[in-house]
């Protein structure tokens, strides 16, 4: 068991690991339950995204299942992630862009991320309705 701990703890250390690997294995840890033995290499990990996303003060290359998973992570933990990382997926309108319909796993996470917005804001005027057109065809 120590072994396998130092694995995970050398994974979360690995600063060449890219950032999605990183958020997946946080996310991962967190729904095993055991991130409380991981807890100061999780905060390290998203530390430091929070870092670089802070100084890089751009636009998101990032897909909706990134950005929705990072800014869902780093609310959890405390971080001040501005809800307008969303704005990149928007239309002129406001709306979801059409484009990004096919992102199952984004529109799911971003159903778990809207949970972690402050009142009163929506990430997407129309993400309900989007989410729910995508998801009622998958149910039984």
């Amino acid at each position: 068991m120590d072994k396998l701990k130092e694995d995970v703890r050398a994974m979360l250390g690995n600063k060449k690991t890219n950032r999605l690997d990183q958020l997946e294995l946080i996310d991962t840890i967190q729904r095993l339950g055991v991130d409380y033995v991981f807890e100061n290499e999780i905060r390290t990990v998203l530390e430091r995204i929070y870092e670089d996303k802070k100084q890089s003060n751009a636009s998101s290359n990032n897909d909706l299942y990134t950005e929705a998973l990072e800014f869902r992570l780093l609310r959890q933990h405390g971080f001040k992630v501005p809800q307008e990382v969303f704005d990149i997926f928007k239309d002129s309108e406001q709306n979801f862009k059409a484009c990004l319909c096919e992102d199952t796993k984004g529109h799911c996470l971003c159903a778990e991320a809207s949970f972690l917005v402050e009142e009163g804001f929506r990430v997407i005027p129309n993400f309900n309705m989007i989410t729910d057109t995508l998801i009622h065809p998958l149910s039984p």
